[in-house]
């Protein structure tokens, strides 16, 4: 057991070594061939983002919000390998992305907080008490019916457009979760009482919206939340492309926190089950801008279990 934890040790290292060269270019694993393409994504939905967010091109993969499409031909013109995906959240509508009682014709959501309230206002769940749930993480945020069928159409109507008309190249799909108990803050959902039903319905909703947009040309990548262990992560990336998955080799956003020994084994071993499945990976840690020591952890990592294909890292 000594002699096979050493060489285990022995392989982090070197794989640590190889990160020093290879810090956001491509690299290989395991003697692989890797293709052409960068393994590095990049994800720039907050304020600003775009515009300072530096050269954009150099990734393989990189995140936007919807109303940042005009950006795609520059990217495109610098980088044609690139591929640009449009950000939408898949269980929740945002009340400030609504002016005067209509809705923005660009949106961070596949359905529009004010046309719900006024013409589906089933779609927002409740708690016990009969209640509408806001986020208490995200406040505007508001908790929609991922599994209601009606919901799942207009949703896929909606994002199916936006990808069609503005030329991206597919969809991250946020907050696709198993649980909401980090959005609910102690509330129950009343349509869904247990981590169980949740997460039923939001199998029900990618096996709706996946296979549609892939057999459209368009990538379909879901953030799946953290606790969302192997088996739920296999029966919902079943219908994607691949998937994100965040706090990747660390759990924090400070300078410490890293993964070790079967903690860091465990965390990798997302990236080896989505590449045995034939599927992308995206894994994002997050960090300060000039923590060298977490970005070479998660770079080396990467690398250790990437297999030359279409996953990629992001450091955030």
């Amino acid at each position: 057991m000594e002699g096979a934890v050493a060489r285990r040790r022995l392989v982090i290292a070197c794989a640590f070594a190889l990160a020093l060269a290879t810090l956001g270019g491509a690299g290989t694993s395991r003697g692989q061939a890797a293709d052409t393409e960068p393994s590095v994504a990049a994800l720039r939905i907050c304020t600003n983002c775009v515009s300072t967010g530096g050269d954009l091109s150099r990734y393989r993969y990189v995140v936007l919000n919807a109303w940042d499409y005009a950006q795609i031909p520059t990217l495109k013109a610098r980088n044609p390998g690139i591929k640009v995906f449009v950000y939408k959240n898949a269980s929740a509508s945002y009340a400030y992305a609504c002016h005067n009682g209509v809705d923005d014709a660009l949106l961070p959501a596949g359905v529009g907080y004010c046309d719900a309230a006024a013409t589906h206002p089933a779609w927002f769940l409740t708690d016990t008490t009969g209640s509408r749930v806001q986020f208490c993480d995200y406040p505007g945020t508001w908790q929609m019916d991922a599994g209601s069928a009606t919901y799942q159409d207009a949703w896929l109507s909606n994002v199916s457009n936006d990808l069609a008309s503005h030329g991206w190249d597919g969809v991250m799909i946020d907050d696709v979760n198993s649980s909401e108990r980090y959005h609910l803050c102690g509330r129950t959902l009343a349509s869904y009482p247990t981590d169980a039903d949740y997460e039923a319905a939001t199998r029900s909703f990618l096996a709706r919206i996946g296979p549609t947009l892939m057999s459209r040309g368009f990538t379909v990548l879901p953030n799946i939340n953290y606790d969302c262990w192997e088996t739920c992560f296999s029966n919902f990336i079943q219908y994607t492309s691949g998937a994100v998955r965040e706090w990747w080799t660390k759990n924090g956003t400070g300078y410490a926190g890293q993964y070790s020994d079967s903690g860091w084994d465990w965390s990798d071993g997302f990236l080896r089950l989505a590449q045995s499945q034939g599927k992308i990976f995206v894994g994002i840690t997050y960090g300060p801008s000039d923590d060298l020591r977490s970005q070479r952890y998660a770079r080396a990592s990467f690398l250790l279990d990437w297999d030359g294909g279409p996953s990629a890292l992001t450091y955030e």
